[in-house]
């Protein structure tokens, strides 16, 4: 039986395998079919249909321009964006529980970039869209992860999509109905992770943990809660894999020998060059870490930020 604690992803129901589209079609997604859905538990929702477009249907399409755009069905005129946006604060108990959203690529309801958008004598326009349940989803949630089914192939964008779900997961279970202590933990179990991430974003959350008795609760929370997703929002790249794992490195000054300490500088600058996966120097961290009882590394959630049969970073 699933739990309260159970991580929950949004999803449209096309892309969850559910035949819900114009045609009686469906799009789903074999990466969260097969694999993510394992780990989670999807929440199903089709915003046309929950503003009683039924199926089949006829299409839908963003019309406008750079002023603005409207969610039409063509055939009849009929207008929707309205209706489809007012979607999110009607669910807000349902979304406010979720740690992300998988949409459907270029939907002019969930769509979240690039849709393509017509002129009102249906010519295409230059202007690209986002669906209107989608943009109104960021909107009122902008701290929530959101991604298309279609970007979920790339395996960077996939990598980090299921980290930002599952750091907010932790954040949401620890934290959200916490302490200041659970804040103060939980900083400090994601230092390194975050650090891959953003170290501006890092520091900047340091000095409002730091700061947290002088401002409300709520307050720091949801400012944490900000900056922490906007960190995890932006990939972590080879230069700041590179950056932490030369940091963990100086915690084995006093307590490797030397060849242990060359081998694992080797390994670094091979993943530095693109000789070796970041796999290869963080297992040997983790090993040192482990060797040496060092409680802080070994609490790091840089090692293993989503579970361990989702080997996503083999390629990284």
């Amino acid at each position: 039986m699933l739990q309260d604690s159970t991580l929950k992803i949004g999803i449209s129901a096309c892309v969850a395998g559910e035949k819900v589209r114009f045609d009686r079609g469906m799009k789903p997604s074999g990466f969260v079919l097969k694999q993510l859905i394992e780990h989670c538990e999807l929440v199903k929702f089709c915003p046309e249909m929950s503003i009683g477009l039924g199926v089949p249907r006829e299409t839908l399409r963003l019309v406008g321009n750079i002023n603005g755009v409207e969610v039409v069905q063509p055939k009849t005129g009929n207008k929707y964006h309205e209706q489809l946006a007012q979607l999110v604060p009607d669910n807000h108990d349902t979304f406010s529980k979720l740690s992300g959203y998988i949409v459907c690529k270029a939907s002019p309801s969930c769509g979240m970039e690039r849709v393509k958008v017509y002129l009102e004598n249906g010519m295409r326009s230059d202007v690209q869209g986002v669906g209107a349940f989608t943009a109104a989803l960021m909107q009122r949630f902008p701290w929530l992860p959101v991604e298309e089914d279609g970007r979920l192939n790339d395996p960077i964008l996939r990598e980090n999509f299921v980290t930002r779900i599952f750091t907010l997961h932790r954040f949401q279970q620890q934290v959200l109905n916490g302490a200041a202590k659970d804040l103060v933990n939980f900083h400090t179990q994601h230092k390194f992770l975050i650090l891959s991430h953003s170290p501006e974003l890092y520091y900047q959350m340091g000095k409002l943990v730091a700061q947290q008795g002088e401002h409300p609760w709520h307050e720091v929370v949801v400012n944490y809660r900000s900056m922490l997703m906007r960190a995890m929002a932006k990939p972590a790249s080879k230069k700041r894999h590179v950056n932490v794992l030369e940091h963990m490195q100086g915690f084995f000054k006093d307590s490797l020998g030397a060849s242990d300490k060359q081998e694992l500088s080797r390994l670094i600058q091979s993943y530095r060059i693109g000789e070796q996966p970041l796999m290869a120097p963080m297992t040997l961290i983790k090993h040192y870490a482990k060797e040496t009882a060092n409680p802080f590394l070994l609490q790091q959630y840089y090692f293993q930020p989503y579970p361990k049969e989702l080997p996503l970073r083999y390629g990284l």
